[in-house]
């Protein structure tokens, strides 16, 4: 599986049945306002840190990576099989990144969520951790309102639910980050497993692989189209 550096720190990454390439562990930036899950630096190369929405939306991630929004979320939750059972094919299997009984668990698709937890400012405990995994959503509705995407080790579901206007701005939750993937043109295209490579025809990633595309096709809207 490729990986790439991420302010000073190596992350996995694959290309996801959405079509989009993911991080494969939560994010563990120190440069802003944090706290390691279950208030333990020793968790963060293991579960990530947590982050306030707004600090996190204000940092600029490089070559490309994005905090997802709203409509990346449920893309991939579509492409993993639904809401009924993504959150199992996205789950870390076993009792090591989850505390029993972590139901439904497959990570069929190597994304391995842990069960992070999160935080509130206001309270002087941390909460979740191993049972639940929050990330965040890039959204910002007109109402003031944030989404979190959230798994539990108590079933196999994923939700995206709502975090109103009031309290987000206490809450801090997890981040994994996302992107498109590059097409190149030209005889030249992006780096794959940290190399340039040249090309005479049109490639694509697919599954962490460069591939011959006999036409063109782009990411919308969690399908791809034809570029006609």
């Amino acid at each position: 599986m490729p990986s790439e550096t991420i302010f000073g720190e190596s992350y996995a990454y694959k290309v996801m049945p959405d079509g989009r390439e993911w991080i494969q562990r939560n994010l563990a930036y120190t440069g802003i306002t944090y706290r390691a899950a279950d208030r333990n630096d020793l968790n963060l190369p293991i579960y990530g840190a947590v982050y306030k929405h707004d600090d996190v939306m204000a940092v600029t991630f490089p070559n490309r990576w994005r905090v997802p929004s709203y409509d990346e979320w449920d893309a991939l939750s579509s492409a993993c099989g639904g809401n009924s059972v993504s959150g199992g094919a996205l789950k870390a299997t076993g009792t090591t990144l989850w505390d029993a009984v972590n139901v439904a668990a497959t990570d069929f698709y190597e994304w391995t969520c842990s069960g992070a937890g999160y935080d509130d400012t206001r309270n002087a405990t941390y909460s979740g951790f191993r049972t639940y995994g929050i990330l965040w959503v890039s959204n910002v509705y007109e109402d003031g309102t944030r989404r979190q995407a959230s798994f539990t080790k108590n079933s196999g579901n994923f939700a995206i639910e709502t975090n109103s206007a009031e309290s987000y701005q206490y809450h801090m939750r997890s981040v994994r980050l996302v992107r498109d993937v590059a097409v190149g043109f030209n005889g030249v295209f992006p780096a794959q497993s940290g190399s340039w490579r040249n090309a005479s025809e049109v490639h694509v990633a697919k599954d962490g692989v460069w591939r011959k595309a006999n036409r063109i096709f782009v990411p919308v809207s969690g399908a791809w189209r034809e570029v006609q």
